[in-house]
């Protein structure tokens, strides 16, 4: 049943929930400037086999944990927040590519949303599907697949689906009615399905039906709800829930961009534009956690919920109104920086903490690792292994839909260094913030006029050149 009504957790709260409660283990490797740290003295419980694996990733979140009480409850309180959770690309296809690979998209070479330019080349990778579907789990894919992915193409390597033709952005068969490429277990082939009714609840209806039909049997499961992408279209119950007023912050009320790369000096979105997909997004969300709240009620019902492993992302962030952007495919912190969460009773506790840098391709050698395989190979991390830290994060870019930005960027906790590149590969503009002085880079030192404080770029740049060509091991 839909709650009317429900309470929006001040901003405040939602931060100090993010950031664990009083007393709350914490996962704080000894050496952050390596990503060979000392082990950290934090005892994790033994690591059961074979668990559960649900993977939720909602599309173009950026904040929304004030509407979802069931979220909070699940995973906050009784899982483990990540408050340093990037994605290595703030495009959907190749975050949802990243996240199946454990790969940068330099090296699973799905670089954009354009249907029929780079999509083919995902269905021959190596994925989480593939390694756990020959591992003997049942897999199960329900929701936004990859763009363009048509009616007969198969995916590969689930044993059952439900992918939604989402159409163009503006569609309103994005939320009701969409029609899906479905195959139920055991079929050969699949059949064109329209969704009745909100497609949230529909995409939920699956997922229950699915673990409720696969008791004491390995599983995967992936769920893609549409929300809360544009058109941001609210369940007619949430139509008009109370969201609370955005007031912006200091990216949005930044007045002088002469130091920012010439197409963000063309934009010049407003607070009110911010503040109204804001709004409307969360009023999707709303939507999403009542089908968290279903899950695992359901795992719970069945005697699944401590065999579960479950990890909660977005495929990216998007921009409010910051630096004059309503964008995702941008280097600018709340594009690339997603809300990352896990639970898993067996093995997390409570409550946790992990405050190292992570991001999209640690989710797959997670669940390898949680299944009981090995995720060697991977770009990624297995984040159940606290031994380790990273100095820095890849963020990588290349053409998308709406234009061809081609950019990359080194980020750490305590600054981020950003290239753009020509057609030929050749940099055009750089941009350096000091993210501890400047955590809404406001100021870009090589470009604000003020020589004295250009850092040395040059170091920084022959490593972002390595880091763009790196795989396995040698990955950041």
């Amino acid at each position: 049943m839909h709650p009317l009504r429900r309470p929006l957790v001040a901003t405040a709260a939602v931060v100090f929930a993010c950031a664990g409660v009083a007393g709350a283990a914490e996962v704080k490797p000894l050496d952050q400037s390596d990503t060979k740290a000392a082990p950290t003295g934090l005892s994790e419980p033994a690591v059961p086999r074979r668990a559960n694996i649900l993977i939720v990733i909602t599309d173009d979140q950026r904040q929304g944990l004030n509407v979802m009480p069931a979220v909070r409850k699940y995973f906050t309180e009784q899982g483990r927040t990540y408050p340093s959770a990037f994605v290595t690309t703030p495009v959907c296809c190749p975050s949802r590519a990243s996240i199946m690979t454990g790969q940068y998209a330099h090296n699973h070479h799905v670089q954009s949303n354009i249907p029929g330019v780079t999509l083919d080349e995902f269905v021959q990778r190596d994925t989480i599907q593939k390694r756990l579907h020959s591992d003997g789990y049942t897999t199960a894919y329900y929701g936004k697949f990859l763009n363009g992915w048509a009616l007969t193409k198969d995916p590969n390597y689930f044993d059952t689906y439900a992918l939604a033709d989402v159409g163009d952005n503006s569609s309103d068969t994005r939320y009701y009615n969409t029609p899906f490429a479905v195959r139920n277990e055991g079929e050969v082939g699949q059949h064109e399905e329209i969704a009745e009714g909100y497609v949230t609840d529909y995409l939920g209806d699956e997922a229950v039906d699915f673990i409720d039909s696969h008791r004491n049997t390995p599983w995967l499961m992936i769920l893609a709800p549409t929300a809360p992408h544009s058109p941001y279209t609210p369940e007619s119950i949430y139509r008009d829930a109370w969201v609370g007023q955005w007031p912006g912050n200091e990216g949005v009320w930044e007045e002088d961009r002469s130091d920012k790369p010439p197409y963000v000096q063309a934009q010049d979105a407003q607070l009110s534009k911010g503040q109204y997909i804001r709004a409307r997004q969360l009023r999707t969300l709303m939507s999403v956690d009542d089908v968290v709240e279903r899950i695992f009620s359901t795992l719970r019902r069945i005697g699944e919920s401590q065999d579960t492993l479950a990890l909660y992302i977005s495929d990216n962030g998007y921009m409010w109104g910051e630096h004059g952007l309503i964008a995702k495919d941008v280097p600018y912190t709340p594009a690339v920086k997603v809300r990352m969460l896990a639970r898993w009773p067996a093995a997390i506790p409570a409550g946790s903490v992990d405050r190292r840098l992570v991001s999209n391709i640690d989710i797959a050698p997670t669940a390898l690792a949680a299944a009981g395989l090995d995720p060697t190979g991977m770009d990624g991390r297995n984040l159940l292994d606290v031994s380790w830290a990273r100095r820095r994060i890849l963020l990588e870019h290349w053409c998308n839909v709406r234009a061809c930005n081609l950019w990359a960027a080194t980020r750490t906790k305590g600054h981020q260094y950003v290239e753009y590149y020509n057609a030929d590969g050749r940099t055009t503009f750089r941009e350096f913030y000091d993210l501890r002085r400047d955590p809404w880079q406001l100021r870009n030192l090589l470009y604000d006029g003020d020589s004295v404080n250009d850092p040395d770029w040059r170091p920084l740049a022959e490593q972002l050149a390595a880091d763009r060509s790196c795989a396995g091991v040698s990955c950041p």
